[in-house]
Formats: structure tokens, C-alpha cells, sequence
């Protein structure tokens, strides 16, 4: 476990060393959005991710290794600082696939939540645990870059909302 956080950590770093020489690269295509359970069970490392409905079919607009790397840092913020299921609803939506991801946890402080997103922030509540404050803010600046969006709240619990762009019609 304790390997996992540090390799999370320099892996957290070395994204936004990257990113401040503006090498980063996100390079959004069409994929099927079937990929994305792929992606949670990857991270369902404990057996916590309940998906509470099937993800659309559908094409989206994604670069599959940062959506990865979203879908990553959430879940193992999830495992972090709640511990608790991860429920996963997915809605196709408009012109977007929208993934929302809440854990049953004590949530963010109401006056911390609109940081949680900004670099090397890191909230009250993650005094104890290990973590850069990089994790959340990459994860935006990966959703902006494909086009998409992140938002998070509380609601019995952490949420975020992933919204992924569609990219044609609807296959189903």
C-alpha cells in the first residue's frame, strides 16, 4: 500500500513537472464509451465500485490515457479518505457522457470545496494521508482538455461528475 502511494506520488509530480514545460500532451479521438468499464475495474482494487446502471453505448471524445488517469485519481481518492463503496452512475446526456462518482464518506468542508481543484492544494481532511494536491487538479485540467468538464460536490458523500464529450451518434 505503501508503494502504491508513493508511485501515485512521484507519478502526481512528474505529470505536472511535464505539464509546467508544457510537454503534456492531450490528444482527444472517438472512442467507445464501453472502454470506461474497463477503466473502473482496473482501479476495483477492493471490490468497492458499484456501477448502478450500464454504461450508454455510445462514441465519445476522450484521450483514454488521461480519462485513466481521471478515473484513477478519484477512485484512490475515493479508497484514501473514505474508505467506503463507490457508487458510479453513468447518464448520456445532451452532448455528453456523464459519470458520476460518490463515495459514502464525510465529504469535503463546505468552505474547502471550491479549492479542491487548484494545485498542491491539499484539504483539512488529508493532514493524515499522503498526496501531493495534485491528483484532483490534473484530473480538471485532463477533463478541460478533452473538451470535457469535472465538477464535484457533496451529497451524502464526495461527488464528481465527469462529462465526457459524445463524439457522433449513438450506436444502441
Amino acid at each position: 500500500t505503501k508503494a502504491d502511494m508513493i508511485d501515485h506520488l512521484i507519478s502526481d509530480m512528474f505529470h505536472a513537472t511535464l505539464e509546467e514545460l508544457s510537454i503534456l500532451k492531450i490528444q482527444p479521438k472517438e472512442e467507445l464509451s464501453t472502454a470506461i468499464a474497463e477503466m473502473f475495474e482496473d482501479v476495483n482494487h477492493y471490490g468497492k465500485i458499484q456501477f448502478k446502471a450500464r454504461i450508454p453505448e455510445c462514441l465519445i471524445c476522450c484521450d483514454v490515457l488521461r480519462l485513466r488517469q481521471v478515473i484513477d485519481n478519484v477512485v484512490n481518492n475515493s479508497y484514501k479518505y473514505s474508505g467506503t463503496q463507490i457508487e458510479v452512475i453513468p447518464v448520456l446526456e445532451d452532448e455528453a457522457l456523464k459519470i458520476r462518482i460518490r463515495d459514502f464518506g464525510p465529504g469535503v468542508k463546505e468552505s474547502e470545496l471550491a479549492f479542491v481543484c487548484s494545485k498542491f492544494y491539499r484539504g483539512s481532511n488529508g493532514e493524515s494521508v499522503n498526496g501531493s494536491g495534485l491528483g484532483l487538479y490534473l484530473a480538471k485540467q485532463f477533463m478541460d482538455g478533452m473538451g470535457g468538464s469535472l465538477e464535484v460536490f457533496n451529497e451524502n458523500g464526495f461527488v464528481v461528475v465527469l462529462q465526457i464529450p459524445v463524439a457522433g451518434k449513438n450506436i444502441t
